[in-house]
């Protein structure tokens, strides 16, 4: 009788811990450095939280399937913002975003009436932080490290660009980094070196002179002088101009049409992209 009762306990202490251990699965939580500010853009000259482009990496132990809402929120240089303050924000104090599909790149721009943590308008010459968290299943919570920006009154496209020269062939294919800076008059200077350093033993590889219209490059003139390079059939110094046309696909994506191209490595059929830093 004695043994009967003792089967009896144990197994009725082995039920209640089974049923307690299933209302018990553990809370889901973000890995560490869950997703990442890469850049904010200066985009515009509205002098409101439009002017701002922001791209957000998710590391690769993040799904944006366990994400329910992305927040940017934008702090004035010298404040931070910890866990604790995330429910103390109020909406209209942060842009909030959801995010659709399995990318790990997200690309938010907020709303013309955005305002800052302490609900201030965003606007120009002023110094800013922006952090990027993350809401996720059971409330879970990862916000990222700041990244500073202050927008600007400036040409919208002018900055530096890291970009491809795209040599269709023939000769080719081939495909050259170069880079780019703009002006705010639109003009500037284009390298075949993915370090704004001029490849020739000059200054720089092309002089340019841009004129866009809205988001259409109607006129992207290229004045070549690469010192010191012959290349394949021409004189040292290897010179070349000609008159491009393209747009800006989106706010930071610089495109320029196919065209035919001739220096001293010959004629051939080009496309260049850049991407605004």
């Amino acid at each position: 009788m004695l043994n009967k009762i003792k089967i009896a306990s144990s197994f009725l202490i082995v039920n209640l811990f089974l049923a307690s251990s299933c209302g018990d699965d553990p809370k889901f939580q973000f890995p560490i450095d869950a997703l990442t500010v890469e850049k904010v853009y200066d985009i515009g000259n509205a002098n409101d939280a439009t002017d701002v482009r922001i791209h957000i990496t998710l590391s690769k132990d993040v799904s944006s399937a366990d994400i329910t809402e992305i927040r940017a929120i934008v702090v004035k240089a010298g404040k931070t913002i910890t866990e604790a303050d995330i429910a103390t924000i109020v909406t209209g104090n942060y842009f909030s975003s959801i995010p659709s599909g399995d990318t790990k790149d997200l690309v938010i721009k907020p709303i013309s009436s955005t305002k800052d943590s302490d609900g201030s308008p965003i606007v120009n010459e002023t110094n800013y932080k922006l952090y990027a968290v993350a809401i996720g299943k059971d409330d879970a919570i990862s916000i990222s490290g700041s990244k500073e920006f202050k927008l600007q009154n400036r040409s919208i496209y002018a900055g530096n660009y890291l970009g491809n020269w795209n040599d269709l062939g023939p000769p080719g294919p081939a495909n050259t980094k170069t880079t780019l800076k703009i002006k705010d008059d639109y003009t500037g200077q284009m390298f075949f070196s993915a370090d704004f350093h001029a490849f020739g033993f000059n200054a720089q590889d092309e002089i340019v002179e841009m004129i866009v219209n809205g988001t259409v490059i109607s006129s992207f003139k290229l004045q070549q002088n690469i010192g010191g390079y012959s290349g394949k059939f021409g004189p040292s110094g290897c010179p070349a101009n000609g008159v491009l046309s393209g747009n800006f696909e989106d706010d930071i994506n610089l495109v320029l049409d196919q065209f035919g191209w001739s220096d001293c490595d010959g004629s051939r059929a080009v496309i260049l992209k850049f991407t605004k830093q």
